[in-house]
């Protein structure tokens, strides 16, 4: 019911909508065939299908709807084309731009030079790109059109950071200045070339040409929109459908008065028939220029808004580090080869094998559970799989093939210790002292594993040890102590 309802809520909301202007068309065209036809009945004209008449067949008249549609869907088709180009330029503008704003704030953050003039480079260059972005889009929003030093220019009108920060002489030349956007691009260009020297950008030169081949596409984009904007859908074609939709009209009533019996029917479809070609019409006149203070166009100042929020985002502390983990970059909690001590399992086996699934439970987690509700591996595989010995503090899983290997550590665990780099198992063999999975767990490689109790020598096939030979089992832990 709320879908159905917010269906007729889109076809009967007139803002941005074209069904208001073409039912001012079509109406009077409906009420001329009406009223045509109730004073001249089809009978009475002859115009049609009698010896006499004017049109002795109505393949005429349909001839000329069809190229008639014909000519007004393509111009549809082409405007529409036209929008969808100017909102792509304009956000690929926009991307492209923060992307390099972004990227020269990071080299910033990790320059060499003192925190005092990296935190002066960030806050001028945020300021500049809000600039740029406002008098891109602002004259965009004007049809491309450049002025200077006016209050009807938009550009005083979209939100800007802190602009008051910049000095006086800059603004006034800005102010006076035709070519807004390519002024405040060379103010960022120097900018940028300042911080290189002074040691703020201390990247490597190739790393840090990425954010001036940005900060060129974006302009790029920009250069498309305004074309856009500038050049006008082509007059002629515009003038040829707009002249047969004017002949259309005028002669719609009186075909359709005489092509029905009755005043009601006459003014229905003559009313359908002007008003689905002007529909179609006023669409491609909407768009046509996809910016300007349309419903339907591009919203600059919105566009501008965003901008901001994005570029604010550079200045939070939290929102230029990296996070980092318990024990950060000089804490090594485990060591690589420990970790290396897989638990391997086939990903078709977890999928497809209910024994599998089964399996899982001895290991002291959900896993089991959780497969049998979703039907497929759960993401949290590496987090779900515990030992027999008690939750794992930290677990590692990546996918290689159709393999998925799960390695589950207790830091506390007897069973953890270090153990020298070898080369992966041959088929049929595991690593000596290697916990074994629990009974109707498949390895990897495909072959079954052996049912609790049987162990792999450390270089002999599986077979079961000697008694005496039994590997002992801690009481409280279910591993083989130290």
């Amino acid at each position: 019911l709320g879908a159905c309802f917010e269906k007729w809520t889109l076809v009967c909301r007139c803002t941005g909508s074209v069904f208001p202007s073409s039912c001012l068309v079509a109406l009077p065209n409906a009420a001329i065939a009406g009223l045509l036809q109730w004073l001249f009945p089809a009978s009475s004209m002859s115009l049609f299908g009698e010896e006499g008449g004017i049109v002795t067949e109505n393949i005429v008249w349909s001839g000329f709807t069809f190229l008639l549609g014909f000519l007004v869907v393509f111009r549809t088709s082409q405007s529409y084309a036209r929008w969808w180009e100017g909102c792509s330029a304009a956000y690929y503008m926009r991307a492209e731009w923060y992307d390099a704003i972004l990227t020269l704030c990071t080299f910033a953050d990790h320059g060499k030079a003192s925190s005092e003039q990296k935190k002066y480079f960030k806050r001028l260059l945020v300021r500049l790109a809000s600039l740029l972005s406002a008098a891109a889009l602002a004259e965009l929003e004007q049809g491309g059109s450049r002025s200077c030093d006016s209050q009807d220019d938009l550009f005083y009108e979209y939100e800007l950071i802190a602009p008051d920060d910049l000095d006086e002489e800059s603004l006034d030349y800005l102010r006076r200045s035709p070519t807004k956007v390519e002024v405040v691009y060379g103010w960022i260009l120097h900018h940028i070339m300042t911080g290189i020297d002074k040691g703020v950008l201390s990247a490597p030169p190739p790393i840090v040409t990425r954010a001036f081949q940005e900060l060129g596409n974006g302009l790029v984009h920009y250069h498309n929109a305004v074309k856009l904007a500038v050049s006008p859908f082509p007059v002629t074609y515009a003038q040829t459908c707009d002249g047969l939709l004017l002949l259309h009209w005028l002669v719609a009533p009186i075909v359709t008065s005489q092509w029905t019996t009755h005043a009601v029917w006459a003014a229905l479809f003559a009313f359908i028939q002007v008003f689905v070609l002007s529909v179609l019409n006023a669409i491609a006149g909407e768009l046509a220029n996809p910016f300007g203070p349309d419903p339907n166009d591009v919203n600059g100042a919105t566009l501008q808004v965003d901008m901001n929020k994005l570029l604010g985002l550079l200045m939070e502390r939290i929102a230029v580090r990296a996070p980092t983990i318990h024990g950060g970059w000089g804490v090594v909690e485990r060591d690589h080869d420990v970790e290396r001590e897989a638990i391997r399992l086939s990903f078709n086996t977890f999928i497809h094998s209910e024994r599998s699934v089964d399996a899982m439970k001895p290991m002291g987690s959900n896993l089991g559970a959780d497969m049998k509700r979703s039907g497929s591996l759960p993401l949290r595989l590496a987090h779900a799989i515990r030992g027999g010995h008690g939750p794992s503090r930290g677990a590692h899983a990546s996918m290689a093939g159709d393999i998925w290997e799960a390695e589950a550590l207790d830091e506390g665990s007897p069973c953890r210790r270090p153990t020298p780099r070898s080369p992966p198992p041959s088929p049929g063999r595991r690593r000596k002292g290697a916990p074994m999975p629990p009974e109707g767990i498949v390895a990897g490689n495909g072959m079954a594993m052996p049912p609790e109790g049987l162990v792999a020598g450390a270089g002999s096939p599986l077979e079961p040890p000697p008694e005496e030979a039994a590997c002992p089992v801690h009481a409280s832990t279910g591993c083989p102590p130290p």
